[in-house]
């Protein structure tokens, strides 16, 4: 084929995330009508879509990472949708286990957010709205303490999004390099 791998890549990353997309696109209009009467601000809402298409294009990266590294699309699609599950239930489970024997051994609630959450995508989408809305709610609730997401320095879900973009950019630049579109016949 005369694409390069770069636009083999891009391209099928544009095609598997652009349903999604699709619908974030969709639903600007009603983030419009939230922010002509006030209940939102404009750097709200682009935090919010950015946030939205960064995870977008991390799981599509994933997704086609383990497409270029697997040969069966079944294996790919189940690493996948492992990987993402241990992005979302993996972390949460591995940071309540954390806090638990935290707690148990200190006899103290935590002082400090475990790293792992920083990369949960629900925990960070949690930490965003709990920013916007200023009201205390608080993603370490969920472990039973009132400890703000806030309490490791950076809110969580902007330490998702870097995290967003560094598995981007790796996944992205392994999936260019293993992908050869040119067969060579020996």
């Amino acid at each position: 084929t005369p694409l390069s791998p770069i636009s083999i890549i891009f391209g099928k990353l544009l095609s598997s995330i652009s349903q999604i997309m699709l619908l974030i696109i969709v639903s600007l209009p009603v983030f419009s009508v939230v922010f002509l009467f006030g209940g939102i601000s404009l750097l709200d809402m682009g935090e919010l879509f950015a946030f939205y298409i960064l995870t977008a294009l991390t799981l599509g990266a994933l997704g086609l990472f383990f497409s270029t590294f697997f040969k069966r699309s079944s294996v790919s699609g189940v690493a996948s949708y492992g990987a993402m599950a241990f992005l979302i239930l993996g972390t949460l489970l591995l940071s309540a286990m954390y806090m638990y024997s935290y707690v148990e051994r200190t006899g103290k609630p935590m002082a400090f957010t475990p790293i792992l959450l920083y990369i949960n995508p629900m925990a960070g989408f949690a930490s965003l709205l709990a920013d916007q809305f200023g009201t205390g709610i608080s993603v370490m609730r969920l472990f039973g303490n009132s400890v703000s997401a806030n309490a490791g320095g950076m809110p969580l879900w902007e330490g998702n999004m870097i995290f967003d973009g560094c598995i981007i950019v790796i996944t992205l630049l392994l999936s260019i390099v293993k992908i050869n579109p040119v067969r060579k016949n020996i």
